[in-house]
């Protein structure tokens, strides 16, 4: 969620497709813990 929060801030920093490359960055990245043993 921090990852998320950050994101957000820095949202009117990044063009929206870039914004929008950086959630499924994130998401992907939460995944890979989620599915980590």
């Amino acid at each position: 969620m921090l990852f998320l929060i950050t994101i957000i801030k820095q949202k009117r920093l990044f063009h929206t497709h870039s914004w929008k490359m950086s959630i499924f960055l994130i998401y992907g990245y939460e995944m890979s813990i989620a599915m980590s043993p």
